[in-house]
């Protein structure tokens, strides 16, 4: 756990409530590292997060891809996704794919995906996303337990078979 980190996975933009985050890890004072994956094409948003990450233990990595973003997800103590407009999220499948602890918005969006192995808080509650960060860091067994019933889930409902079936249907 002491050489561990968090992970958030994604555009830099408004909805997906970088800046959120960013303030609870502030509050929370985590003692791991916060690595932010996506772009940095500099707008305004994105200078307005950095600003946010100053001083909080907070490293932009950028945009990645491939075997980098696996070491990501396989190495994450939990993934952190407090987006507000989602569809079938690719963040949340990667990481209940890799056995990960997610903590996100409760949405439907979201709740489709993970069911009942998501740790979920409402929308922008950034007291809330502190509480979740904190317990999640520092209950291990929480973190197992959510990323296994993650894993199972999108092993049982969206496996290739399985999304093939409903198409199909």
């Amino acid at each position: 756990r002491e050489n561990g980190f968090a992970l958030h996975v994604g555009r830099i933009v408004p909805e997906k409530r970088l800046d959120l985050l960013l303030k609870a890890w502030r509050e929370a004072r985590m003692k791991i590292p916060l690595v932010v994956a996506g772009d940095a094409s500099g707008d305004e948003y994105q200078r307005m997060c950095r600003d946010l990450a100053l001083g909080s233990n907070v490293l932009f990595v950028g945009a990645q891809t491939g075997e980098i973003l696996e070491e990501l997800y396989s190495n994450t103590v939990m993934v952190v996704q407090p987006s507000v407009l989602e569809g079938a999220s690719l963040v949340l499948l990667e990481s209940a794919a890799y056995g990960k602890c997610v903590i996100c918005t409760d949405m439907p969006a979201n709740r489709e995906i993970l069911d009942d192995a998501g740790i979920y808080f409402p929308k922008d509650k950034i007291t809330d996303l502190v509480s979740l960060l904190c317990r999640c860091y520092n209950t291990e067994d929480l973190r197992m337990d959510a990323g296994l019933r993650a894993r199972s889930r999108v092993g049982l409902e969206f496996s290739l078979d399985a999304v093939v079936s409903g198409y199909e249907q």
